[in-house]
C-alpha cells in the first residue's frame, strides 16, 4: 500500500473511531470494526477537588486479532495494541491516576503510555455474531481548578495485515503491515468552585467521609500527654486536603497534630493534655468537609470517648500548670451566673415591687372611697346642705387630689377615661346638691348612685 493510500486508510479509521464506533479492517464484516474504545462515567459537572471516576472500556474482536493482528512491541503481551490516555499527563487543572484492578479480578497486560500495566477483563459482548472481549481501565480524575476541562479522546493504536508468511527465523511475518488508531469520543468536564464563605475549620476536604477515633488505651493523667488518633476514610481527596487544625476540646489542650497520609485512610495523631481529674469524656472531635452529593458543607463528629483521668502525681511544669489554672477559671466563670442573668433578675424584682405598690395604693384608695361614700350617703339622708361637701370629697378621692376643684376636676375625670355623658351627669347632680342648700330639691338617690358608680376606681 503506498503512502497516500495508507494516509487515506488511517483517516477513515480515525473518523470511525472518533464517533465512538469501532474501526474496521478490510477483512472485517461490513459495519463492524475489530476494536472500539469508549469513556464511561463522565459527569456533566463536578466541584473543585471532587473525585470523578472515569472508565475506559476497550472491546477487542479476539478472533480477528488472532488472524490479522500484528504486535507493536517485541515484549510478549496479551494484547498487541498500544493505549494512550492523554489526561494521565500532568496538568495544572487536574490530577489523574490509574486505579489498579480490584483484588482477584482477571487481568491482561497492556501497553499503556510508556508502561505495561494490568487491566481488568470485564466479560465479553456479542456484536453481529462476533465476540468482543471487554477490557476495563479505571481512572481517578481530581479537578484542581474551576472552569472547563477538556477530556481528550483515548487513543488505541494497533497494526494488522492481510497476508503473512512463515519465516524460519522470524516466524509468522506480515507482508502488508498497516497501522491505524481508534479514538474515543472527546468530552468536557465543567468544574464548579466550592461555595463561599467556607465554614470555620474547613481544610479543603471534598467527598463523602467517615471519621472515627481509635480506642484510647494509655492511662490519662492531668498534665501528661495523651495520644489520640483520628481516622478519616471514604471517597474523596483524602491525600490532598490540608492537615486537621488543632480542635478546641473542653477540659483538654491539644498541643499539636501529626498528619499521616495513605491511599485509603488519613490519620491524624493528636497530642492531648488532660486538664481536669475525674471521670470525664473526651468531647467529639469535629471534621468539616464539603459533600458534593449534598452540595453543602457538613460537620462530621467522632463519638465521645469516656476517660478516667487521674490527678497529677508530681508538680507540673509552669506552662502546664498555667493551662490547668486557666481551665479551672473558665469552668468557674461558666458556673457563675452571667451579668445578663443578674440584670434580668433585678428588673423582675423592680417590676414586682412596682406592681405590689400599685396594687396596695389602689386598695387603699378604694377603701378611702368606700369611707367617703358612706359619709356622703349619711349626709344625704340627714342634712342635704352638708351633702355637697361630702360629694366633693368623693370626687376628689377618685382623682387622688385634694381639694375638689370644680371645672378642672370634671376635665380631669374625662382625661381619666370617664365617658362625657357620665361627667355631664355628675356636673348636673352637683348643681342640684348645691341648690338643695338654699331650699331646692335634692337629686334622686338612684341617679346619684348610678353616677357615682361610674367614677374611676
Amino acid at each position: 500500500m503506498n503512502a497516500v493510500a495508507r494516509r487515506s486508510s488511517g483517516l477513515l479509521w480515525l473518523l470511525v473511531g472518533a464517533t465512538g464506533a469501532a474501526a474496521s479492517a478490510q477483512t472485517a464484516a461490513p459495519g463492524v470494526a475489530p476494536l472500539f474504545v469508549a469513556i464511561e462515567g463522565m459527569p456533566a459537572a463536578a466541584y473543585v477537588q471532587q473525585e470523578v471516576m472515569l472508565q475506559v472500556r476497550i472491546g477487542v474482536d479476539r478472533a480477528w486479532f488472532r488472524d490479522h493482528g500484528v504486535a507493536l512491541f517485541q515484549q510478549a503481551l496479551e494484547q498487541p495494541f498500544h493505549v494512550v490516555v492523554p489526561w494521565l499527563q500532568a496538568a495544572e487543572d487536574r490530577a489523574v491516576e490509574l486505579v489498579p484492578p480490584p483484588p482477584g479480578a482477571r487481568t491482561q497486560r497492556l501497553a499503556i503510555g510508556d508502561r505495561v500495566l494490568p487491566v481488568q477483563v470485564d466479560g465479553e459482548r456479542q456484536i453481529d455474531g462476533r465476540a468482543f472481549e471487554l477490557l476495563l481501565l479505571r481512572c481517578r480524575w481530581l479537578p484542581l481548578a474551576p472552569g472547563r476541562s477538556a477530556i481528550a479522546p483515548v487513543q488505541v493504536r494497533y497494526a494488522f495485515a492481510e497476508r503473512f508468511e512463515q519465516d524460519f527465523l522470524r516466524g509468522r511475518t506480515p507482508l502488508d503491515r498497516q497501522e491505524t488508531t481508534v479514538l474515543s469520543a472527546p468530552g468536557e468536564l465543567v468544574v464548579q468552585p466550592l461555595p463561599k464563605p467556607a465554614p470555620p475549620g474547613f481544610a479543603g476536604a471534598v467527598g463523602e467521609f467517615v471519621v472515627r477515633l481509635r480506642p484510647v488505651t494509655a492511662p490519662a493523667v492531668v498534665g501528661s500527654s495523651l495520644t489520640v488518633q483520628l481516622e478519616v476514610t471514604g471517597s474523596g481527596n483524602l491525600e490532598r486536603f490540608a492537615p486537621l487544625p488543632p480542635p478546641a476540646l473542653d477540659g483538654f489542650h491539644v498541643q499539636g497534630v501529626t498528619d499521616h497520609k495513605g491511599p485509603a485512610v488519613r490519620r491524624f495523631t493528636l497530642d492531648v493534655l488532660p486538664l481536669r481529674a475525674g471521670a470525664r469524656t473526651l468531647p467529639p472531635i469535629p471534621f468539616v468537609a464539603f459533600d458534593p452529593q449534598r452540595a453543602s458543607y457538613v460537620t462530621l463528629r467522632t463519638d465521645a470517648v469516656p476517660l478516667t483521668i487521674a490527678p497529677a502525681a508530681a508538680p507540673l511544669p509552669a506552662r502546664v500548670q498555667e493551662l490547668v489554672e486557666l481551665d479551672a477559671a473558665r469552668l468557674a466563670a461558666r458556673a457563675a451566673w452571667p451579668g445578663w442573668v443578674w440584670a434580668t433578675l433585678l428588673g423582675v424584682v423592680l417590676v414586682l415591687a412596682f406592681v405590689v405598690r400599685a396594687l396596695a395604693h389602689r386598695r387603699l384608695r378604694q377603701q378611702r372611697q368606700q369611707r367617703l361614700l358612706a359619709t356622703f350617703w349619711a349626709a344625704y339622708e340627714q342634712q342635704p346642705a352638708a351633702a355637697l361637701m361630702a360629694f366633693d370629697a368623693v370626687l376628689a378621692a377618685a382623682l387622688d387630689r385634694e381639694p375638689w376643684s370644680g371645672p378642672d376636676g370634671f376635665a380631669a375625670l374625662g382625661a381619666r377615661g370617664m365617658a362625657p355623658a357620665a361627667v355631664a351627669a355628675l356636673q348636673e347632680l352637683r348643681q342640684q346638691l348645691d341648690g338643695a342648700r338654699f331650699g331646692g330639691a335634692a337629686p334622686a338617690r338612684e341617679r346619684l348612685a348610678s353616677a357615682l358608680a361610674a367614677l374611676p376606681r
